[in-house]
């Protein structure tokens, strides 16, 4: 009985010691919509996007590199350095914020932001 109430104690106190880790193990989506991780990875690969035609998402988070360009700025339209680096993409949908200065919330509010800017607009 003894060892039954100290084996509870431990497990009780290992489960509130887990609930005060400041990271906590990624819990996985309920649900997936299939359709949407298809037009997902056709539009990240898609460079009729871009304003030259030439270039898409994939292009400076490149997947095969660990979603990312590997280059010290990332170059943007009509080949112009960029001043920033391209972040990974890599469970990007679990950062807190998007863009290296946070400025969007989410994936969703990010996705806009390099189409919109004239440097990164290629």
């Amino acid at each position: 009985m003894a060892l039954a109430a100290s084996l509870a104690l431990a497990t009780a106190g290992a489960v509130v010691a887990q609930n005060q880790e400041p990271i906590q193990p990624i819990v996985p989506p309920q649900q997936v919509n299939l359709g949407q991780v298809e037009l997902g990875k056709k539009l990240y690969f898609d460079p009729r996007l871009s304003k030259s035609g030439f270039i898409s998402c994939n292009s400076c988070h490149n997947l095969s590199m660990g979603g990312t360009d590997n280059i010290k700025t990332s170059i943007g339209d009509k080949w112009q350095q960029g001043p920033i680096n391209a972040p990974t993409v890599l469970n990007s949908s679990l950062n807190l914020a998007q863009f290296w200065d946070g400025r969007a919330s989410d994936l969703k509010a990010q996705a806009g932001g390099p189409i919109a800017n004239p440097m990164l607009r290629t």
